[in-house]
């Protein structure tokens, strides 16, 4: 069994840690979008109560369905007002994003987190720049 030099094991623990922690900005962004739709879905709540007191015109009560969400996830609520429940590998208001690819994204020298429209790339040694795309 070979012995495994200490560098390593903490060269590789240090690159576990900064994986863990993007991870970790990547739930806090998706937690904030939630937080804005919470907010969206409470604004309509009072427009709705609005206009069924006859302040505002007619209620639009039409459900919104799975092309709202791009026919990537699960739309709850109305036209009007909705959020998607979106399919493992999609994210955004719509479901617009995918989840980014290490081999297309990265050049495949790394690893990528996030979504193609906001991504980061974890970078193997030997590789830098925003997609590792530069040798050094």
């Amino acid at each position: 069994m070979p012995i495994s030099d200490p560098d390593d094991r903490s060269e590789k623990l240090s690159k576990k840690r900064a994986v863990h922690e993007e991870t970790n900005e990547v739930q806090e962004q998706v937690k904030a979008e939630l937080d804005k739709a919470v907010e969206s879905l409470k604004e309509a709540a009072k427009e709705r109560e609005e206009e069924e007191n006859g302040l505002l015109g007619p209620v639009n009560l039409e459900s919104c369905g799975t092309v709202d969400c791009n026919h990537r996830g699960t739309c709850l609520g109305t036209k009007k007002t909705y959020i998607c429940a979106c399919q493992l590998g999609y994210s955004g208001k719509n479901c617009e994003d995918t989840v980014c690819d290490s081999a297309r994204d990265c050049n495949g020298r790394g690893l990528c987190l996030g979504t193609t429209s906001t991504l980061t790339c974890l970078c193997n040694l030997g590789f830098s720049g925003k997609h590792c795309q530069t040798a050094i």
